[in-house]
């Protein structure tokens, strides 16, 4: 019984310090910091109280040596890289370790239901006057709304996560009318934003999870999740390469380029000027940076 309520309670910690993290992230991708004085502090405020309650749970929890030592090694190394990532990235790998003894399908589902009243909250908020709604026209023929984001990609960016978050928790109730919603609303955004390659990933995603209640065989399944769950180092690895050997010399470079809206030539730009290192490096962004709205 006393081992049950200590590991109620480490749990019950664990969920007050990540939605601590969820709410100040979202606050963060909103124009609200930058309408109401001091509250960016506040947000950091609340992080930080969060990165606090999250140590205590580690505190509470037992490791065996082995864990114990990969947790020191891992730590080390990001401490080295806080000049590149800063400190609040640091930060927020302890909540992968204070996971420990959490059932992940419980915290997915609160995950889900606090990103989902986010993105919604901010919208709401975008179009009855509560929040700014900011115009972006980088391009005379292409305005852009940011529905109560600081940024556009970064609306479009929250819903991606969120809906894959939905997909994920509903799983095989996943049901054809969800998808057609949800694809409605995906275009919806887009008017707005013209988030192109965010779209794209939302529309293919909702078509993904839903077709694979059609798999029959556990194999296929199985080969499907293994070649997903590389999703994020092959695309990382397709990026870096494509910016690597990017030539704007040859047409079929020059088209890709023109496909991912230049990103191929700024990247490589990028690496000639700055380098590629190990553990990473800070670079300034030099732009709009969501930061100043033009319209």
């Amino acid at each position: 019984m006393k081992t049950k309520t200590k590991v109620v309670r480490s749990e019950f910690l664990y969920y007050i310090a990540l939605f601590c993290e969820v709410i100040a992230m979202q606050i963060g991708l909103t124009t609200l910091p930058y309408q109401i004085a001091g509250l960016s502090l506040l947000m950091k405020m609340l992080r930080y109280a969060g990165y606090a309650i999250v140590l205590v749970k580690l505190y509470k929890t037992d490791f065996t040596t082995g864990e114990m030592i990969r947790l020191m090694a891992i730590v080390l190394l990001m401490a080295i890289r806080i000049p590149a990532v800063g400190r609040a990235s640091f930060l927020v790998f302890l909540f992968i370790y204070g996971m420990k003894g959490i059932e992940f399908e419980k915290l997915a589902r609160a995950i889900c239901i606090w990103m989902v009243l986010g993105v919604v909250i901010t919208i709401a908020g975008a179009y009855s006057g509560v929040m700014e709604n900011w115009g972006y026209n980088l391009n005379s023929d292409r305005p852009r709304y940011a529905i109560g984001y600081f940024y556009p990609s970064h609306a479009t960016s929250a819903i991606l996560y969120t809906v894959l978050l939905m997909c994920y928790v509903l799983k095989e109730r996943l049901k054809f009318w969800h998808v057609i919603a949800l694809e409605l609303f995906n275009l919806w955004q887009y008017t707005k934003t013209d988030s192109r390659t965010g779209t794209a990933v939302i529309a293919v995603a909702l078509l993904v999870f839903w077709g694979m209640k059609f798999l029959d065989k556990d194999s296929v399944k199985t080969v499907l999740c293994r070649l997903l769950s590389y999703s994020f180092l092959l695309s990382a690895a397709i990026s870096l390469l494509g910016a690597l050997f990017y030539d704007k010399s040859s047409q079929i470079w020059l088209k890709l380029n023109a496909f991912f809206n230049r990103r191929l030539a700024l990247a490589h730009d990028g690496m000639e000027e700055f380098g590629i290192r190990l553990l990473g490096q800070k670079i300034d962004w030099v732009g709009y940076g969501g930061l100043g709205h033009v319209f």
